[in-house]
């Protein structure tokens, strides 16, 4: 599959707002990646709170130096931190090299704190270097910007380089014994929840998994975690994103279907297995939405799992259980 070249393009009198509508000349900027798409489609909704067009922003804030773009919707998510924003970033440290620090780095105020941990963590970008405007009240006029291009084709076929950047900050820790870990999503309650989870990580941890909760450690312990695994196990979800640091032939297996993650591991040569027969359960109005699968079904993929590892099944990607 073909890649777009990676690089900066620089543009003038660029207007910023909501969680990074861009727009030159009164023409939408689309970059023709998911995140510019996301953008692209909320525009065209007049019931989405975040849109432009409907929402006026009152309050104009000029910017005279050059500043840096690269979020967009999804600015609030782990997952396009990890295949979006960072591989960014990436980018544009690699194209600009010191001359970046003298670049402010433009987010909307709902990014969350954590981001700015990843950017000192894994880029070395200190926090001051930051510079937040409001998603509700700011429309910000650059008149000179720098957006880095993506590092993937706007469908999540990654670039080499994205990861050989991985690769490294993943083998910049101490190297572990290989283990099994289940990602526990426990402690999230937004979007969706497994009703079969207290089932799902009992069965894990009979099947010699480690339970691990990565958001209660530091970015560098993250790293260090994938990087230590032979397979990962968890929900369908922006954690198993974390795949990237871990190591090529590393197994991952997920209760539901991402297509995102197929690319993911498809780049970095990782055996993916999806347990795809997932049931939803009736909505509760002011709750998240529920979804299960049987115990059947579970055991089923600890089978999947074991059977790929005794066989060396490296590039496996296999789905089963059609919903």
């Amino acid at each position: 599959m073909q890649l777009p070249p990676m690089g900066c393009s620089f543009l003038r009198n660029v207007e910023v707002s909501g969680s990074g509508y861009l727009f030159s000349n009164g023409r939408f900027i689309r970059e023709y990646n998911h995140c510019s798409d996301v953008a692209l489609a909320r525009l065209q909704d007049e019931n989405y709170g975040d849109n432009p067009f409907v929402n006026l922003r009152q309050n104009r804030v000029t910017i005279n130096e050059p500043v840096l773009l690269f979020t967009g919707p999804g600015h609030n998510t782990y997952g396009h931190w990890l295949l979006d924003f960072l591989p960014r970033l990436f980018i544009a440290q690699k194209m600009l090299g010191l001359v970046l620090n003298q670049f402010p780095i433009l987010l909307p105020s709902g990014t969350p704190s954590w981001a700015a941990g990843m950017m000192q963590e894994y880029c070395n970008i200190a926090p001051a270097q930051l510079l937040y405007y409001s998603e509700t009240d700011d429309l910000v006029i650059c008149n000179r910007v720098c957006i880095p291009t993506c590092g993937h084709n706007g469908q999540y076929a990654m670039h080499p380089l994205v990861r050989e950047t991985y690769a490294r900050l993943g083998g910049s820790v101490a190297p572990e014994a290989k283990r099994k870990i289940c990602l526990s999503r426990r402690s999230f309650s937004l979007g969706r929840a497994f009703a079969a989870r207290e089932t799902f990580e009992r069965m894990a941890a009979e099947r010699g998994f480690d339970i691990v909760c990565p958001e209660e450690l530091n970015f560098t312990e993250q790293a260090a975690l994938f990087r230590s695994a032979s397979c990962i196990l968890g929900e369908n979800g922006s954690g198993l994103h974390a795949s990237v640091f871990a190591d090529p032939g590393t197994i991952v297996a997920s209760v539901g279907f991402n297509w995102v993650q197929c690319h993911v591991n498809a780049a970095f040569e990782q055996p993916l297995i999806n347990l795809n027969r997932v049931q939803m359960l009736e909505p509760v109005p002011g709750e998240p939405q529920r979804f299960t699968t049987s115990e059947d079904d579970l055991y089923s993929l600890f089978d999947m799992i074991e059977r790929v590892q005794q066989h060396g099944l490296q590039n496996a990607i296999t789905g089963y259980g059609d919903s």
